[in-house]
């Protein structure tokens, strides 16, 4: 968006140059937010299915803990100061 502004104060155009795009990106934003939200929301609601369908004793990452690291090499059991659980996620 600031790219099409500042090309269009560059070429010296009028300021209604390109409004319609700049209003299409501009909204094409917003609905992108919107969407993720969604997905939030959608996952939250995956919790209540994983309990319905039996499998509420186990838990997924995001849910209740911190997600691990994902950069770099996976660890091993053995690096692990603290035992660890396999985990069902629905």
């Amino acid at each position: 968006m600031a790219t099409l502004m500042q090309q269009r104060v560059a070429a010296n155009l009028p300021l209604g140059t390109g409004a319609a795009a700049l209003q299409m990106v501009s909204q094409a934003s917003f609905e992108m937010v919107a969407v993720r939200q969604r997905f939030i929301e959608a996952h939250r609601a995956l919790v209540d299915v994983r309990t319905e369908i039996g499998l509420g004793q186990f838990y997924g990452y995001g849910d209740t803990a911190e997600c691990p690291p994902n950069e770099g090499a996976l660890r091993v059991g053995a690096d692990f100061d603290t035992p660890f659980h396999l985990a069902a996620v629905a």
